[in-house]
């Protein structure tokens, strides 16, 4: 296409995040195991389509890395014996394999939200 249809920024924004979650979705599909030869072709005509169109990608959240920290933080929590233990009971062993894996995790991803100061 030599010129790109007339269209506004929040037409383009629009587009760029339909675009943008069917590709998303697309990989999902094919990350599940789904096979059809239709992926890679649907996939194409929507690269094109965003192209064409200049389509305007979604902006990340401002709060987007915070929100990923706190998440992760979350479920390292998540992964304890304590709360494991909802579940139905632990051994002796995997409660004490669960306290120190869960503990490094909970360390590292809290090294990741508090970073040493350069």
């Amino acid at each position: 296409m030599a010129n790109p249809p007339p269209l506004n920024q929040a037409q383009r924004r629009a587009i760029g995040h339909g675009v943008s979650g069917m590709r998303s979705l697309l990989r999902e599909l094919k990350t599940e195991g789904f096979k059809s030869h239709s992926i890679a072709e649907l996939d194409e005509a929507l690269y094109r389509f965003g192209r064409e169109t200049n389509a305007e990608p979604p902006r990340a959240a401002k709060n987007t890395i915070a929100v990923a920290l706190a998440q992760l933080l979350t479920l390292a929590y998540e992964l304890r014996p304590s709360t494991l233990e909802e579940y139905g009971p632990l051994a002796d062993e995997a409660r004490a394999y669960l306290d120190r894996e869960a503990g490094r995790l909970i360390q590292l991803t809290s090294a990741l939200a508090d970073p040493p100061s350069t």
